[in-house]
């Protein structure tokens, strides 16, 4: 089963093995675009609290994810595996 992550197509960092760069890159580059950050738009979109059961809470946070890359009208972000971030980010 993959792990699966939100990031954006012009920062080159792998979330999974490089998350200070990465979250770092992230901050910068949402700061210049006027866009929200990579974990802050994902937990806002998540609608999750901490009364919820692991599984339901789980299930909410997969979705979240879902609806921004589905809802993806700049082409910005996207949905990485840690498979595929460890084949193409440094």
């Amino acid at each position: 089963m993959s792990e699966y992550t939100l990031t954006t197509t012009d920062n080159p960092y792998n979330p999974f093995d490089n998350f200070d760069k990465w979250y770092n890159q992230d901050l910068l580059l949402a700061r210049q675009q006027g866009r929200p950050d990579c974990l802050g738009y994902w937990a806002r979109m998540s609608r999750v609290n901490s009364q919820l059961p692991s599984g339901m809470y789980d299930k909410a946070v997969d979705t979240a994810l879902d609806e921004i890359i589905e809802f993806n009208v700049t082409g910005k972000y996207m949905k990485v595996s840690e498979e595929e971030a460890q084949k193409t980010l440094i």
